[in-house]
């Protein structure tokens, strides 16, 4: 499977011994995080940091075109394909995350490692209702759990990640419980 790769560094960071490596995701992918985050991103490049932007399996160019989250949308039938086949996508995307890291450490010598996690959504106003239908035409936005989520679960299986930023992920997992919206 290939996994899309975007490396961002600076000539400081692709001479330097052990640079530290930041590993970014998000749900829309590298782009959208890349033009959303752009004054971070050089901000950390300028610091002597090279940031990697991972677009795993179903995020930014790996999406298939057309296929919506919503309930009906073609997300929700591949993801419960994969729970029928005993995978999950979120067990394949963390899959690709470590796969990049991998390949990252085979690039030669690497310093301290990063992961950064990204929701790009703008949280729903606190007067928004959220228990619209189902087929309403103008739904509230969904979250995007996947890059704090992926982060943190990468972080359990590697040793050297030393840094975990998770932006944007869910409040708790209890909330999840809380209401069917």
């Amino acid at each position: 499977i290939p996994v899309p790769v975007l490396m961002v560094r600076s000539t400081q960071a692709a001479e330097a011994k052990s640079p530290r490596t930041i590993v970014a995701l998000a749900q829309r992918g590298k782009q959208v995080l890349l033009k959303q985050k752009t004054e971070t991103i050089a901000r950390l490049v300028s610091q002597g940091a090279r940031v990697v932007l991972v677009d795993v399996r179903g995020a930014g160019e790996t999406q298939p075109a057309g296929e919506g989250r919503g309930r009906s949308g073609g997300v929700t039938g591949r993801s419960a394909s994969e729970w029928m086949l005993g995978q999950t996508i979120l067990g394949q995307q963390v899959s690709d995350v470590r796969t990049v890291l991998r390949w990252l450490r085979q690039q030669g010598p690497n310093g301290p490692i990063s992961l950064w996690g990204e929701g790009l959504v703008e949280p729903n106003d606190a007067n928004s209702s959220l228990a619209a239908p189902l087929d309403a035409e103008r739904l509230p936005s969904l979250s995007e759990p996947l890059g704090a989520l992926a982060a943190l679960i990468v972080a359990l299986y590697e040793d050297d990640v030393d840094t975990i930023f998770a932006r944007g992920g869910l409040v708790s997992y209890r909330s999840i419980l809380d209401s069917a919206y």
